[in-house]
């Protein structure tokens, strides 16, 4: 193994490592943290429980010291004892929703509240009679005594709770300097390894570059090369179509004239001596006719195809639907013949040679009438959808259809499914066909079953307008 992958293998795992125990330090960092924000709270709470605690122990007082001054003969109390009684009942309602969350020390809280009750009420009798220091006096700094001791016991508990919390938070302060000490120790071994990880990666680095560097001079030679013999390839290739392109021409033209030299002589003979041939002979001669002329249909079909040249149609925007009619007027007559229906919708305007698209529209509907079911007329259908990027224009029949395993063949030069007696035709159509949608750049297609019809679909991209 290189040793640059390997360093990165090490790396990977090191700060895979690293960072995993960067991650569980803080989450436990701001878990404690958090633990540690609640357990201060609940020594401000404890705090705040305490202080009510002493006001509430001086309010008791003033009202015991209101009390007694009024048994003095210390004049105008009841004022006194009042207020007094009402910050002690306003002290012990924070007390009871302060300990809500400790049910002990909120029972000893509803118990002083009740006896806060009972005092005032004894203050305000004693305030309101006579000075006197008789039995009921006695009582009142009784009962005021013990709700002291309630109040002192209450006070206690309290900082027993603060002593525990207080210790709580201290360890946990204690904890949380110790998670901050453990980041920070791994922060810097972080930064150590990363430094020292670079000056290792940089060497490991430069060496790899230098070996990419001789690698990618043998590859570019080896490129260049293969690049040259491509381009010989390419070129003999290219020579080759133009000869064979040249050859069909040539063979298509310097054949036609003497096929059309014997099918004008064996007219010729027809006219003159046919009366005189016997059955056989007017067999023989009537076969000689209909081979010429198909011999004449054929050479016309491969000159039309070999004529379609590889450089772009000459494209112009025209309405589709006029192409199609144009290529109804070349079928006119088969048409009539087979009492065929054809219905179009939907056909767009599209920027193409429109004289080539007559041809594929000619082809693509003369196969629908010639492959008509038997007994019922055909009924094509011309439609179009548009996607984003191109038009599919589908020519949909009722005839005979085919096997789908030959939806790709049937494009094929001189293809036929069929034997060449039963239907006419030379096997170049849907060729010529494919040839000039794919000089558009469009694919072509068929989709077909036995006895349920064909759809025969090509596509057009959507040319982008110039804006004016």
């Amino acid at each position: 193994m290189p040793r640059s992958d390997r360093l990165e293998r090490q790396a990977r795992a090191l700060l895979v490592g690293l960072a995993a125990a960067a991650g569980a330090v803080a989450i436990l960092a701001v878990l404690g943290f958090r633990l540690y924000r609640e357990r201060d709270r609940m020594v401000e709470h404890t705090l705040n429980v305490i202080s009510r605690i002493e006001e509430l122990r001086r309010a008791v007082r003033r009202a015991q010291t209101a009390v007694l001054d009024h048994a003095l003969g210390q004049p105008d109390q009841a004022a006194f004892v009042e207020e007094a009684a009402a910050g002690a009942r306003r002290l012990s309602a924070e007390l009871a929703w302060l300990t809500r969350d400790n049910p002990p020390q909120a029972d000893l809280v509803r118990e002083i509240s009740a006896k806060i009750d009972g005092l005032t009420a004894a203050g305000r009798d004693l305030a309101g009679r006579a000075p006197e220091s008789g039995p009921p006096l006695i009582a009142f700094q009784r009962r005021t005594a013990e709700l002291i001791d309630d109040l002192t016991r209450a006070q206690a508990e309290e900082r027993r709770l603060l002593s525990l919390r207080t210790g709580d938070r201290r360890v946990i302060e204690n904890r949380l300097a110790m998670a901050f000490v453990l980041v920070f120790a791994i922060n810097a071994l972080l930064l150590w390894w990363s430094i020292a990880f670079a000056r290792s990666y940089r060497q490991a680095r430069d060496g790899r570059d230098r070996a990419l560097s001789r690698l990618n001079a043998g590859l570019e030679s080896k490129v260049a090369e293969r690049t040259r013999e491509l381009e010989r390839t390419v070129g003999e290739l290219r020579r080759s179509n133009e000869d064979l392109r040249r050859f069909a021409n040539s063979a298509s033209h310097d054949l036609q004239e003497p096929v059309r030299v014997i099918g004008s002589y064996v007219s010729l003979i027809e006219k003159r001596f046919g009366e005189k041939l016997d059955g056989d002979g007017a067999l023989y001669l009537s076969r000689a006719i209909n081979g010429a002329k198909q011999l004449q249909r054929l050479l016309a079909d491969i000159l039309a195809y070999v004529s379609l040249r590889e450089s772009e149609p000459t494209r112009y925007p025209a309405p589709l639907a006029q192409t199609l009619e144009a290529a109804l007027d070349s079928l006119r007559l088969q048409i009539e013949d087979s009492g065929a229906t054809i219905r179009a919708s939907g056909l767009p305007e599209v920027d193409a040679d429109h004289e080539l698209l007559r041809r594929v529209f000619q082809a693509l509907i003369s196969n629908a009438i010639k492959f008509a079911a038997s007994g019922r007329p055909p009924v094509i259908e011309v439609s179009a959808n548009r996607s984003e990027t191109e038009w599919t224009v589908e020519v949909r029949d009722n005839g005979i259809g085919f096997e789908e395993e030959f939806s790709e063949s049937i494009f094929s030069l001189f293809s036929r499914l069929h034997p060449r007696g039963r239907y006419e035709g030379s096997g170049t159509g849907l060729a010529t066909a494919l040839r000039i949608v794919e000089l558009h750049h469009g694919r072509m297609g068929a989709r077909s079953k036995p006895g349920e019809g064909s759809v025969f679909f090509f596509t057009l991209p959507i040319a982008e307008r110039k804006s004016q």
